[in-house]
């Protein structure tokens, strides 16, 4: 993997680790990772722009180039590029809560990245088991002893697959 690439996901790894941890911090547990969307919005007001969004899209802007090049040879690299792409377009739609239109958008976006993601991570890297050990690791580590398994396995669930995201782009294998 090239040097360009490894940088960016290093950087998506800090802005985004930080900024979930500064969001646990300031807002609490949330059910899901989006959620913290609204109590950015409502904490940093901005004209037609919100924190959550400009963050989650510089963090998928950031992993492109390490996906693409993490399945080079595999006939499914494309979804190495899709899945950020799906994750911004997730961004794209903060009020999700409260605009019906949005949430269409938000969930189906949502939903085609967390499977384009796994399509990727199982079929082209052939690493399946990393999303499967990421979960329980969240789970298990921070779900069950912060007994916040109940309240926010949403959240969970998403750190998980945000962690496996790196995990394949960092560790030797696959393909």
């Amino acid at each position: 993997m090239t040097k360009f690439a490894i940088v960016t996901a290093i950087m998506a790894l800090v802005l985004l680790g930080g900024f979930i941890g500064l969001s646990i911090w300031r807002f609490g547990l949330q059910k899901s990772y989006s959620a913290y969307a609204r109590k950015w919005k409502e904490f940093i007001p901005m004209h037609n722009a919100n924190v959550w969004s400009i963050v989650t899209v510089i963090v998928a802007i950031l992993m492109t180039p390490a996906l693409i090049e993490r399945a080079a040879g595999s006939p499914i690299q494309f979804l190495g590029f899709l899945a950020p792409m799906y994750l911004i377009a997730v961004a794209m739609t903060p009020d999700y809560q409260t605009n019906q239109k949005q949430m269409l958008i938000h969930c189906l976006m949502t939903f085609c990245c967390a499977v384009g993601f796994i399509a990727y991570v199982c079929f082209g890297l052939r690493l399946w088991f990393v999303p499967l050990i990421c979960l329980a690791a969240f789970y298990f580590l921070i779900g069950l002893p912060t007994r916040s398994i109940k309240t926010s396995y949403i959240l969970w669930a998403e750190c998980a697959m945000f962690s496996a995201a790196f995990v394949v782009v960092f560790i030797p294998g696959g393909c």
